[in-house]
This record gives structure tokens, C-alpha cells and sequence, in this order.
């Protein structure tokens, strides 16, 4: 390698962990422009918003502009809104901002049912006091050989769990046998909502950075994110006879156990990047006898 490709190669170094080390800022930018009402204010103002149309929808000061500006350029630029060019009746051309549909999702209408509202989410993974705070010290932690608080004890003295990915192996199998024991002897199906590491085989480099950034998110208690091989080691524990990964949005799927090995063919509808599929699955049992 040349002196000139090695001083490219650094300078390219230089730019990415700039980009790394400042990543936080842009989980904090969302979370403003959520708190703000952004996605909401430029869907009342048309689907289409100068930064004096956010200025007077939100009710902010006039000298906040430049800085709402930046703000928005900046998000723009993470797909988070569409920035344009348009010409108005002063024959001057101003940026307008637009609704992408990642952004559709953070629109906040309480009298609207029929909307797909993930603020509240978004916010809960933004929250500096119980989520950014809780991997202020996970060095520390991982230092720490006596230790048996997970980080979030260690961070906030308390413990935290969601699903089946906050617990252990182990527990995870005690949970499912309580739920299999619970199924009624007619017949009936657990259903495991759950992200499934890999599942989806080729991913866009979004899908792959949030189901790695939710198996991060997951460390802050004793669980994690599992692959199908770890899940399908857990259902045989359990004494499941076969299982259906059905994907949903992104990054998420759907697990269907069933306890008998009862064949079925599913066809389900799913709906994802790609826009809307029909997919068929067949049960373990059924692929391996088919011809």
C-alpha cells in the first residue's frame, strides 16, 4: 500500500469513528423532533412544511428557526424526512420537508384509531434515565468478576423484564412448559412474538443494525436475541413438536409452536420493506415429506 492510499485509508478511519463516537446524538435528535410533534405539525400542514410553517404549528419563537433547521437537515439526511426544493408565489424557492414512511409512524393523532403510532416506543428506547444511562458503566460491569447484578441493576438497583428475550435459557423453557401445559386438550397454539436473529437470510444494513441493536438493548438484563437454531433448541426442550416463523415489520417475526405435529399449510400475507408478499410455510414434518 502506497504513503498516498495509507493517508486516504486513514482519513476514511478518521470520518467513520467521528460517525461512531457521535452516533448518540442521533437517537437524541429523533427523540426532539418526537417530543416536538414534528412528524404530526407537517402532516397538518399538508404532508409539506417550511420551517416557518413547524415555527408557528408547534409554537415555537421565530429565533428558533436556524436551529430547527439544522436539526431537521440533519434527520433528512437519515431518511428520517424527505428535504426539497420548491418554488413559491414569491418566486423564491424555499426547503420544505416531508413525511417519509418511517416518520408516518411517529405521527400522533389521539383521535385517529387507524394509525400505526410507534412514538411511545421510540421514546421508552431513547429514555436517558432508564435505557441510555443504564450502558453509561457496562465496562465497569464487564470487569467485574463477582458480580451477579445485570447491568441494569447494577445501573438503576432494581431488575427489568419484557418477553421471552429478557431471561435465560433455562427460564425461558420454564416459561413455555407453563404454556404448553395451559394449551386445552382440543387442540391449540403458543404464539411467540420475538426478533429471530438471521431468519429473513439476505437483509438490508438496516434490518441487520436493529435486530444487533436490540440483542444490545437485550444485555442490559440476563436475556438476548436468538437465532432460529437457539430457538428451535428451546422449543424441543420444551417438547414442542414443530414450529412456524412467520415474519412482521421489520425487525420482528412471529413464532407459532405447536404441540402436536399436527400438519398444516399456512399461507400467510406479510408485509415488510419489500411491500406486501404472500408466503407459504409448511410445518417441519410436512417439508421433510414432501416430495
Amino acid at each position: 500500500m502506497s504513503n498516498g492510499e495509507q493517508k486516504s485509508e486513514k482519513l476514511r478511519g478518521y470520518g467513520h469513528l467521528y460517525s461512531l463516537s457521535l452516533a448518540h446524538f442521533k437517537s437524541a435528535a429523533i427523540k426532539c423532533a418526537v417530543e416536538l410533534g414534528i412528524p404530526t405539525a407537517i402532516k397538518r400542514c399538508g404532508r409539506t412544511a417550511t420551517i416557518s410553517d413547524l415555527i408557528k404549528e408547534i409554537g415555537l419563537v421565530p429565533a428558533k428557526a436556524p436551529y430547527l433547521s439544522r436539526l431537521l437537515r440533519f434527520l433528512a439526511f437519515f431518511g428520517l424526512f424527505e428535504e426539497d426544493e420548491e418554488e413559491f408565489a414569491s418566486a423564491k424557492s424555499k426547503t420544505v420537508y416531508k413525511l417519509t414512511p418511517t416518520s408516518r409512524l411517529l405521527v400522533q393523532e389521539a383521535d385517529n384509531d387507524s394509525t400505526c403510532d410507534m412514538s411511545h416506543m421510540l421514546l421508552l428506547f431513547t429514555r436517558p434515565s432508564t435505557t441510555v444511562s443504564t450502558f453509561f458503566d457496562v465496562e465497569r460491569w464487564i470487569r467485574d468478576p463477582t458480580s451477579t447484578k445485570t447491568v441494569f441493576e447494577a445501573a438503576h438497583g432494581t431488575s427489568t423484564w419484557l418477553v421471552l428475550h429478557s431471561w435465560d435459557d433455562a427460564s425461558c423453557i420454564k416459561i413455555l412448559k407453563c404454556c404448553k401445559e395451559a394449551i386445552p386438550p382440543m387442540g391449540g397454539k403458543v404464539f411467540n412474538i420475538n426478533t429471530v436473529l438471521g431468519h429473513r437470510g439476505e437483509t438490508s444494513k438496516h434490518e441487520t443494525e436493529a435486530q444487533l441493536l436490540l440483542d444490545l438493548y437485550m444485555m442490559r438484563g440476563h436475556g438476548f436475541e436468538r437465532d432460529e437454531r437457539q430457538w428451535k433448541t428451546i422449543f424441543l426442550e420444551v417438547g414442542f413438536a414443530n414450529y412456524t416463523v412467520i415474519p412482521l415489520q421489520d425487525p420482528l417475526a412471529m413464532i407459532v409452536l405447536h404441540p402436536s405435529p399436527l400438519v398444516v399449510e399456512m399461507t400467510v400475507k406479510v408485509t415488510g420493506t419489500g411491500g406486501a408478499k404472500e408466503d407459504s410455510f409448511l410445518s417441519t414434518d410436512e417439508a421433510e415429506a414432501a416430495p
